[in-house]
């Protein structure tokens, strides 16, 4: 993914019952170093039916 992206996980794939586990890959070898997860509030217009 280029760099700024953002990935959205929906609430269903997410244990709130317990802790969650994130396992980040770059297949090119670069460290996620500058990687951060942020928990916020879906976009307005986002994921609705």
């Amino acid at each position: 993914m280029p760099p700024g992206s953002r990935v959205l996980l929906p609430d269903p794939w997410l244990n709130a019952d317990g802790p969650n586990e994130l396992l980040i890959f770059d297949e090119h070898g670069a460290a996620p170093g500058r990687s951060r997860l942020v928990y916020a509030d879906a976009p307005s217009g986002w994921g609705g039916a």
